[in-house]
């Protein structure tokens, strides 16, 4: 592994591109992937543009090539509204032929309920929403790089606590949430049956762990 530096904006479509095709690969079961590659491009780049919302990518400056990001936001609700003014119709022509069964209808509109769900209501609204790393770059300290980049980004906004939701059967994912310090504070449902785990972080917390770490 090369020296790494991180990226937080100007990206081209070439970088979201790349963000997008490290996302299907590492995380191509979940239903945001199911909908394509290019509904995936219009996601991430909304993801850049959002005043609400932070995408933080690592670069290989050996290989030049990005090799993990991070996102997140400080409203999930007005997040996707940025997508609907920006991204909306051009996101419906690749929607629309994914849309053939009740099943897919039914997560579409469970995905868009999600920011006003009563079961998670009294957990902060700022979330982290996607991270993900290439194979040969996990285990090498750059996905704890990554996400303290992403907490002094919250730093800098203000705010004092983020949530993250993980799905109950990414045992690893939960085991970095821990280790990091997030504290397990519910459990929810996005999609019917599948239960996710929500922690919670403080950032002042974090940020001062990090220093003694």
């Amino acid at each position: 592994m090369g020296n790494i530096v991180f990226k937080n904006r100007d990206y081209s479509e070439e970088d979201i591109h790349e963000i997008v095709s490290i996302h299907h690969r590492q995380i191509g079961t979940g239903f945001l992937s199911s909908l394509g590659e290019n509904v995936l491009d219009l996601v991430f780049k909304n993801m850049a543009e959002s005043r609400h919302s932070f995408l933080i990518s690592a670069i290989d400056e050996d290989t030049k090539k990005i090799c993990g990001f991070i996102c997140g936001t400080i409203d999930v609700g007005k997040l996707y509204r940025d997508f609907f003014f920006s991204k909306f119709f051009k996101a419906v022509f690749y929607v629309l032929p994914k849309l053939m069964s009740l099943d897919a209808i039914r997560k579409v509109i469970e995905t868009l309920s999600y920011p006003g769900g009563k079961d998670h209501q009294e957990l902060p609204v700022p979330e982290f929403l996607d991270f993900a790393l290439e194979p040969e770059y996990q285990g090498s300290g750059l996905a704890q790089k990554l996400f303290y980049a992403a907490v002094r980004q919250y730093k800098e906004w203000g705010v004092k606590e983020f949530k993250s939701a993980v799905n109950e059967i990414l045992i690893a994912s939960q085991k970095f949430h821990e280790k990091m310090g997030g504290r397990k504070a519910a459990t929810i449902q996005v999609h019917k049956g599948q239960d996710n785990f929500v922690y919670v972080f403080d950032v002042d917390g974090v940020l001062a762990a990090q220093k003694h770490a």
